[in-house]
């Protein structure tokens, strides 16, 4: 049977060089360092038994020093001509095992596959070059079989949409104060008014969350404990350090056994759309890799105003058998799904870039609220996708942000522009203006939801200025922040000046 031409491996064969010069490298140090300290003994056993006009040795092998180095420069050279010679040769019979192994391979999957065993053997690729016929994939497969097994099993159980029935009576002020309860009665966790608000509130201006902070400080408890108060579980993905595309979060196709490799996120998507309850998925230490590189295509779906254009490209193309809510190999991004990213800023993770804050909701958890004990009188809460904008949009009719509130923004923007050169786009704008009403909503003030969106969103673009020029001008910021809501009206502002100052 003809062989099939095989796929380059341009990655394979650098390591290989790699491996093969540093192994020959030291083996050829060692000869050439050898051979000079026996060409030096030899000079030396030569001028002591047959001595040139008298003397000391070493005075006459200071003499005749010329003949020392032509015999060093002659090892120098038969060392690098037999390194390469070596060093090629050992190569070529790298390259020559490697392809009769791929060659074997080829032939028996091109033969028939009873002959070997291949379940035992790993691939460090996303998909296997070998098998590219899309009829012999189907064939793997067993009559009436999904490539998605697990997904599949989600439409098994899961047959119709489920409609959660939430409390009439429900508004935002009673699902912060019994979210904050039932943590501290259940589970004994322990959260403050402000971050419990500032939660509830970021689910009004963003898709995506970012809790950062101390290690311990209940980053990842916090959503975990949501998912259980509104009886539908979040969902936790551990970011893995090896993260860089978008098949480290959805999955990919094995050519190997005709299957799709489904991964916790993919599932989690898939079953939030068997439900209009509100589903988190946590990607816990978000920041261990880049999240531009692997979050990118969320990030870039999530900006489109159309929920409709959000759509996941999982699969190439569809299949027979394939889950019902896919269509063509696609699944629609659900609505009702919220991203909570978790993340340590330290020397084992990367920063965050201004791409990924822009669009996130910003919450610090730089302290544990101090223990209290829970009124016996809280209830847990049934919250859909439809309700809760429903309370969103009566929050922004309400409470909309009003013209002294706008000044305070503008003056601050405008000061900020002309001293540091630092301003913030429509985007932070929208937010800043879903944000505040929902937080008054959940019980706050509107002085105190903008000195904790505008610390989060605004003030933190001085970290990236220049520190001296920070450092010079953090007084009159300070002084000009006091002056619009007073000594005490915005402490997380001041602390934000305060921290970068320092640290500049």
């Amino acid at each position: 049977m003809k062989k099939k031409e095989k796929q380059k491996a341009p990655k394979s064969n650098t390591r290989l060089r790699a491996k093969l010069f540093i192994k020959y490298s030291l083996l050829m140090f060692v000869v050439f360092m050898s051979g000079s300290v026996f060409a030096l003994l030899f000079l030396a056993i030569l001028y002591t038994f047959f001595p040139i006009g008298g003397g000391n040795i070493l005075d006459q092998i200071s003499d005749r020093l010329y003949y020392i180095i032509i015999i060093l420069l002659v090892i120098v050279i038969l060392y690098v001509l037999f390194k390469i010679f070596v060093y090629q040769m050992a190569y070529k019979d790298a390259i020559d095992e490697q392809k009769d192994e791929d060659i074997k391979i080829t032939e028996i999957h091109q033969g028939p596959t009873h002959l070997i065993d291949l379940s035992h053997m790993e691939y460090k690729g996303k998909a296997t070059p070998i098998i590219n016929d899309k009829t012999k994939a189907k064939e793997m497969l067993k009559p009436g079989e999904s490539r998605f097994p697990t997904l599949a099993m989600i439409d098994e159980t899961h047959p119709n949409l489920e409609r959660v029935k939430c409390d009439p009576g429900l508004t935002l002020e009673s699902i912060c104060y019994n979210f904050k309860m039932f943590a501290a009665g259940d589970l004994h966790l322990y959260y403050s008014d402000q971050d419990i608000r500032s939660f509830v509130a970021s689910l009004a201006c963003s898709k995506i969350l970012l809790l950062q902070g101390m290690s311990g400080t209940g980053k990842t408890s916090l959503p975990v404990a949501f998912g259980k108060f509104i009886s539908n579980p979040t969902a936790v993905v551990p970011v893995q350090p090896t993260w860089k595309e978008r098949s480290d979060l959805l999955g990919y196709y094995n050519e190997f056994t005709g299957k799709f490799s489904e991964t916790p996120l993919l599932t989690s998507l898939y079953k939030a759309g068997t439900t209009d309850s509100i589903q988190l998925v946590i990607l816990d230490e978000v920041n261990i890799a880049r999240v531009e590189y692997y979050f990118a295509e969320f990030l870039s779906l999530l900006e489109l105003p159309d929920q409709n254009s959000r759509i996941l490209q999982v699969a190439s193309s569809g299949m027979d058998k394939d889950p019902k809510r896919m269509s063509n190999g696609a699944l629609l991004l659900p609505e009702n799904v919220w991203f909570v990213g978790t993340a340590n800023n330290d020397d084992s993770t990367f920063a965050i870039s201004d791409k990924v804050y822009d669009r996130a909701s910003v919450l610090d958890l730089d302290k544990r609220a101090a223990p209290f004990r829970a009124e016996s009188s809280y209830s847990k809460e049934n919250i859909s996708l439809q309700r809760l904008r429903r309370l969103n949009a009566e929050a922004q009719r309400r409470f909309e942000l009003t013209n002294r509130d706008l000044r305070k923004i503008n003056t601050m923007d405008k000061f900020l522009r002309e001293a540091f050169q630092v301003s913030f786009g429509n985007r932070i704008m929208r937010q800043i203006k879903l944000f505040v009403p929902t937080y008054v909503a959940c019980g706050g003030d509107s002085s105190e939801a903008l000195d904790v969106i505008l610390s989060k969103k605004v003030l933190r673009k001085l970290s990236s200025c220049n520190p001296v020029l920070v450092k010079a001008r953090a007084g009159e910021l300070r002084d000009l922040i006091i002056s619009l809501f007073g000594e005490d009206g915005a402490p997380e502002c001041l602390s934000a000046i305060k921290k970068i100052s320092d640290n500049a």
